[in-house]
């Protein structure tokens, strides 16, 4: 689904150059939203049941991009759950699941 997302979004030769979303919706496209994918995302902590001493941010893996929503799928690294969200921090210098990445979020 991901690579389906990027692939819209970028220039193709059977269209003479020309961006499928662009002919689709006939509207710019918009590369704000793209972030890199596996890189370290930090999630506010909305658990209900915290204390003072939990961690105010988790950590997670940005693994896509939802098929009908505007945000971006993650993964929770604490309890490997999948889940969207439009509210993260992206630290796109650092991959998790990268084996010869250091890591120090998990």
């Amino acid at each position: 689904m991901t690579a389906t997302y990027l692939m819209n979004k970028l220039p193709t030769q059977a269209l003479n150059h020309k961006i499928p979303y662009e002919i689709l919706y006939k509207e710019p496209v918009s590369f704000n939203d793209l972030r890199a994918f596996g890189c370290l995302t930090l999630v506010s902590n909305s658990s209900q049941t915290h204390d003072i001493f939990d961690p105010r941010a988790v950590p997670c893996v940005m693994i896509g991009y939802p098929p009908n929503n505007k945000g971006y799928k993650l993964l929770n690294l604490a309890n490997m759950q999948m889940f969207v969200t439009r509210d993260a921090i992206f630290h796109e210098t650092v991959f998790l699941l990268n084996p010869t990445s250091p890591k120090p979020y998990v």
